[in-house]
């Protein structure tokens, strides 16, 4: 059988989609099968995140699915060994070494679709010519003491050191070691060590991750003593990174690029784990050589949905020390021990790189942490751990029957009760909202009946049963008292933002409507006849939920196995807890998820 019948029924299997099919089968000819499979192969690993492919490592396992192994191994039987693939590839006219004019680019033995190679190589170059700036050594000392005031935490000093003599710094931290607090002291050290009034802007992926970091900001900012002059410079919310490129569900262009630069003095990115190789591309394209640029984020956190995970491969470049030139001027700043190595190579990634090690948010009698913690280091007799409830202020439950199914809600509606009778005391919005975000549910999926769409009707019909909300009908959508929303799209007429939340309540006239606390603490109260891009936010996704934090979660898994459920998903879900952690799976699934790593290729891993 010729190779374009078999990926026909690959098509039909739907092991590959038509852009596979279609691409490989119009840059190649049949006559080739190792070129054609290897096109199909480089697409189908870049719509699974993956940036290239590696040749010399490639094994059936690792491109398609295991359980078509039986089918794509006649793939394989009639392309034969990819180890020998390099020669067919580089003698073809659609594969080069280093250049724009083919489709696919051959590099250390990585295959890339063109684009995404020319992306990586912009990326590589930005980071790598990230050189030492000059520095008054004696103002950011003065300037670091004064903001830490004694206080004894290196790993802070050494990442608001950093940011004052790069121009680009990585600075990388599990939760609830301080990353919000070093950015606030970030912000006062630039500010106070510039001559001249500076332009900043703050930005992360998402409208969640971006109001999270506008409020925990707000707060860390009001505990540092600043003046008026300095208050001025400080920006007072952030942007996502499409809002701040201009880009738009219309208009995929960016507004700021190449030709038309951003004008910004300091930028800081938030939840930097999230941020994909084509999106870092067009920041690239849009920020001038002046702007210094600060990546915040946790590398063990969910991965982008597009190719690339630009944090984690640059912590993969990390040798937990630092050269003897940049050592010797940060302990000069720090006055802290800076730890040396020799021989690093040609490069300063290094040299960009801080890890927040201390950790502040945990309550000191619960186990998240410890969970946390074993969860990295793949102790595979945590799930064990887990299910019999071993840690501390962890409850495992799990679900095998209709009855059980039930109580898990009735048990989801009780963490909500202090909530609902804030509303009936007629407790102002702040209280209220405080109350609300104590508590929250998350799904690691949308749909079914451990999705959050199910989850949340729900919850809506037994809080109904229970009398505990009263639902009317406005503009065919069900509305109560206490309903809280999640704003889905960007209204910028209304002032509201993608991640907002709103609780409905009555105004003084007694007229249901939306309330939400910004950022800046001030209160914007909205008809919902206005609301439409929303939806109900008893549960929300663990995707969503990435950049937030609850003193308690819950987590809900669904009873099998699925694309989505990975290692990095539950440790974002484990992490979203301050106090107190709820999990709702079955055992099975929970052992198959923390041993599913999620692996991205990528050039960027050893630069």
């Amino acid at each position: 059988m010729k190779i374009i019948a078999l990926l026909n029924q690959a098509l039909k299997k739907k092991i590959i989609n038509d852009i596979d099919f279609h691409f490989a089968t119009h840059i190649t000819t049949e006559n080739q099968p190792e070129l054609m499979l290897a096109a199909v192969c480089v697409s189908y690993t870049t719509n699974c995140g993956h940036v290239c492919l590696p040749i010399f490592n490639l094994e059936n396992q690792l491109v398609f699915p295991k359980k078509e192994k039986k089918f794509t191994n006649k793939l394989w039987n009639l392309a034969g060994n990819p180890k020998n693939w390099t020669k067919i590839l580089l003698n073809s006219s659609i594969v080069s070494y280093d250049t724009n004019l083919t489709p696919l680019v051959l590099l250390k033995n990585n295959l890339y679709l063109n684009y995404l190679w020319q992306a990586e190589k912009k990326v590589s170059l930005f980071i790598l010519n990230n050189k030492e700036e000059k520095n008054n050594v004696k103002l950011s000392k003065k300037t670091l003491k004064s903001l830490f005031n004694g206080k004894n935490d290196n790993f802070q000093k050494i990442a608001v050191a950093m940011t004052m003599i790069r121009k680009t710094t990585f600075i990388i931290g599990g939760p609830g070691t301080g990353k919000t607090t070093v950015v606030a002291k970030i912000l006062l050290a630039l500010i106070r060590i510039s001559k001249k009034k500076m332009k900043i802007k703050l930005t992360a992926p998402t409208g969640k991750s971006t109001a999270r970091l506008s409020e925990s900001l707000t707060h860390a900012l009001k505990k540092i003593k600043s003046n008026p002059l300095e208050k001025n410079m400080l920006p007072k919310h952030a942007v996502t990174l499409h809002t701040l490129l201009g880009i738009t569900k219309k208009n995929k262009k960016p507004f700021f690029n190449r030709n038309n630069l951003l004008n910004i003095d300091v930028l800081i990115i938030d939840e930097s784990s999230m941020l994909d190789l084509l999106l870092m591309e067009k920041l690239i394209d849009a920020l001038p050589k002046k702007t210094k640029v600060i990546f915040l984020g946790d590398i063990n956190q969910l991965p982008p949905v597009e190719p690339g995970s630009i944090l984690k491969d640059i912590y993969n470049n990390y040798h937990y020390a630092y050269s003897q030139k940049t050592a010797k001027t940060l302990e000069k700043i720090t006055e802290c021990k800076i730890n040396t190595i020799d021989n690093l190579s040609n490069n300063d990634i290094n040299d960009s790189i801080c890890i927040l090690k201390k950790k502040y948010r945990f309550n000191s009698i619960s186990n998240i942490s410890k969970l946390e913690e074993d969860l990295n280091k793949n102790k595979l007799n945590l799930v064990n751990k887990i299910f019999f409830n071993k840690y501390k202020n962890i409850i495992h439950y799990e679900i095998n029957n209709n009855k059980e199914y039930i109580n898990m809600i009735k048990n989801i509606i009780k963490g909500y009760i202090k909530y609902l009778n804030y509303i009936k005391k007629n407790k102002n919005i702040k209280d209220i909202m405080k109350k609300f975000n104590k508590y929250r549910v998350i799904c690691a999926v949308k749909n079914g009946i451990y999705g959050i769409k199910k989850i949340n009707i729900f919850i809506e019909e037994t809080m109904e049963k229970m009398n505990l909300i009263e639902s009317i009908q406005i503009n065919n959508n069900t509305w109560y008292i206490g309903k809280p929303i999640l704003i889905t799209k960007n209204n910028k007429s209304l002032g509201l933002f993608n991640g907002d939340i709103g609780i409905t309540l009555l105004d003084n006239k007694k007229i249901l409507k939306i309330f939400f606390v910004l950022p800046c603490n001030n209160i914007k109260i909205i008809p919902i006849e206005l609301i439409y891009e929303y939806e109900t936010t008893w549960a929300m996704t663990i995707h969503k939920s990435q950049g937030s934090e609850f003193e308690h979660t819950v987590i809900i898994l669904p009873d099998k196995d699925q694309k989505v459920l990975t290692k990095e998903l539950f440790y974002t879900a484990i992490t979203r807890a301050r106090n107190k952690l709820t999990i709702y799976s079955k055992k099975k699934i929970l052992s198959k998820i923390i041993k599913k790593k999620n692996v991205r290729y990528s050039g960027l891993n050893n630069l």
